[in-house]
Order: structure tokens, then C-alpha cells, then sequence
């Protein structure tokens, strides 16, 4: 009997001994201390509010803000630790760290035209487009020149653009055309045979030679040497 017992409790002693080992090898990570998030906005209402707010840590804390605040001051993104655009009203902080903060940012003229957010509310533009109809011409601009920043003008520089010449715009090569024309130069074997030809027009429509073309004297362009054409004939 005394046999038995003894190896009863050893077995228990065994069992208590292995319990032990198993309830030391579980180790709970924890950290007790005060994690802070900072809100900040000059503008808007953001929520939580603007100022300190403690929590605990590895919290998750769901930050927002309105687009448009009551001034007319349009938000712009979050800053700070957390950096977005302005599609982001609502971000998510994960506070891993033990001080975190974020600014919601407002701006009054959200496109940068010139034309503040609460104008362009008024006006009916885009506060988020600094060019509203897309015809190339900045919303502030239009409405500076008494044009209508919604309505497309397109159609009238369109029409310019086909027709310049009827009101005396030409492009680059019709400039370099009117001004001294193509050279050409062959160049073979490290010589150069520039020449030029000289051609006339009564409307700029269509040109035609006035005279034989001009062939310079080839010469050596091997070593460094800085050539010009001018323009207008020397006196």
C-alpha cells in the first residue's frame, strides 16, 4: 500500500510540476501606460476635438472631419503622423506610439485660382477645379474678364486656333518661315556645306525661290568653333 501511495504521489508531483512549467511559459504583452493623440484644425469641426485625448495602447481611434467648414473653408487632407488628400474625411489612428498627433487642413481657395471657396459657391464653379468648364481659360481669370467660368469658351479659341492667320497668328514654323527660313547642312567627312535659299511670298500662304540658292565655302568643323546666321545684313 505504502508502494501504491508513493507512486501516486509522485505522479501528482509530476503533474503539478509540468502545470507549473506551462502556466510560466504563458507571458501576456502588455503596456499600461498613457498613449496621447493630438487633434488640431483651424477650421471644421473635427471629432474628437481639437486638443489632448488619452488612451490606451494599440487603441484605435476613427478621426473625422466636415469637407466644408461653416466659413467656407474646404478641407484639404490630414497632416501630421497621418498624411492624406482631401477624399479622406474619415482616417483611422492606431496609436502604437506613445504620442501621436494630426491636423485636419482647410484652405479658402481649395484650386488655387484666385477665386475664394465662398466666391465660387456663389459663381457655381468648381471650388476643386481652378479651370471649371475646360476650355483653358482659369475660373478667376473668366471672371475677371466678364466671362462665365461654367460655360465652356472653347469654341471661340477653337475657331481662332483654325483661323489664325485671318487674325495675324501664325504658328512656330510659319514665325520661323517669316523670319530667316530653313539652312541646310550637309556634313561629310568633318565638313560642312551650309546653304541657304531665300524665298518670297505676297500672302504667306505659298512661297516661291527669289533667286538661286546661296552655298557657302565648305569648312572644317573637327575642332570646337562657334558659328551664327544673322538675320538682318550687316551695313
Amino acid at each position: 500500500m505504502k508502494t501504491i501511495s508513493s507512486l501516486l504521489l509522485i505522479m501528482l508531483s509530476a503533474l503539478i510540476a509540468e502545470a507549473n512549467v506551462g502556466t510560466a511559459s504563458v507571458v501576456a504583452l502588455a503596456d499600461s501606460r498613457e498613449y496621447t493623440l493630438a487633434i488640431a484644425a483651424e477650421h471644421g469641426i473635427p471629432d474628437p476635438p481639437v486638443g489632448l485625448h488619452a488612451y490606451a495602447w494599440k487603441a484605435s481611434v476613427t478621426c473625422s472631419v466636415e469637407e466644408v467648414a461653416a466659413d467656407g473653408w474646404m478641407f484639404m487632407g490630414w497632416i501630421g503622423d497621418v498624411i492624406t488628400d482631401y477624399t479622406l474625411t474619415n482616417i483611422v489612428v492606431l496609436l502604437d506610439t506613445l504620442a501621436v498627433s494630426v491636423e485636419a487642413s482647410f484652405s479658402e481657395d481649395a484650386d488655387g485660382d484666385g477665386l475664394l471657396n465662398t466666391n465660387e459657391f456663389v459663381i457655381g464653379s468648381n471650388p476643386r477645379d481652378e479651370d471649371t468648364d475646360a476650355d483653358g481659360f482659369d475660373d478667376a481669370w473668366e471672371v475677371v474678364n466678364n466671362s462665365n467660368p461654367v460655360e465652356s469658351q472653347s469654341m471661340y479659341t477653337d475657331y481662332i486656333r483654325e483661323n489664325g492667320k485671318a487674325f495675324g497668328l501664325f504658328d512656330s514654323n510659319a514665325v520661323l518661315e517669316v523670319a530667316v527660313g530653313a539652312m541646310k547642312l550637309v556634313v561629310s567627312n568633318g565638313m560642312v556645306y551650309p546653304c541657304i535659299q531665300l524665298q518670297q511670298s505676297d500672302s504667306q500662304a505659298s512661297w516661291h525661290d527669289a533667286g538661286a540658292m546661296i552655298e557657302w565655302v565648305p569648312f572644317d568643323m573637327t575642332d570646337q568653333k562657334y558659328y551664327r546666321v544673322l538675320a538682318e545684313p550687316s551695313p
